[in-house]
């Protein structure tokens, strides 16, 4: 008689965890440009000559900024713990300039598995440059508004619906247009 023997569960560590594991022991003017970049994906010239200031008085040599700059305590800053709990996405919809998609196309996610498929011209492309460009991606697709339609809105949106063990929580997204790739 053979035993089924199930693999152990795939690893619940995400990458936001790792984030924070890496930066651990990280030094504070580190600390703040970390998190500064996850937050808000570039610093500004008056952040970076606040971190500046922070890595100076960390070598004792400069004074103390002032007013005193909090170091985030997490990088994602999210309470201690919270980086774990994965975030899932519900649904895009109250789509505006992105492709042909009507405002009432909605594309609604599995808490599993979601398969995008259909015809040509049915917006499976519409969403996926929707999701490259709110969503960390290695490539952010041109946002296309619809070629056919002169009066289309100018500029893209759209609503993404995610649910956390706290709470759902819809976010209003608008993307800026790029230029299609030559």
């Amino acid at each position: 008689m053979t035993e089924d023997v199930q693999a152990p569960p795939p690893s619940q560590v995400t990458v936001w965890d790792e984030l924070e594991i890496w930066a651990k022991d990280f030094s504070p003017w580190q600390k703040l440009t970390l998190a500064w970049a996850v937050r808000y994906g570039v610093l500004t010239a008056e952040q970076i000559e606040q971190v500046y200031s922070v890595f100076l008085h960390g070598f004792g040599l400069g004074n103390e900024p002032s007013p005193k700059l909090e170091i985030p305590a997490t990088i994602t800053g999210e309470a201690s713990g919270l980086a774990s709990q994965k975030p899932r996405l519900l649904r895009i919809r109250d789509v505006s300039g992105v492709n042909a998609l009507t405002p009432s196309a909605e594309l609604v996610f599995s808490p599993q598995l979601t398969l995008i498929y259909g015809g040509n011209g049915a917006g499976k492309s519409g969403f996926a440059r929707i999701l490259t460009n709110v969503c960390f991606s290695r490539t952010r697709h041109a946002i296309i508004p619809d070629i056919y339609d002169d009066t289309a809105p100018r500029k893209a949106s759209a609503t993404i619906v995610l649910v956390d063990q706290l709470a759902t929580k819809s976010h209003s997204s608008s993307m800026e247009r790029r230029s299609m790739p030559s």
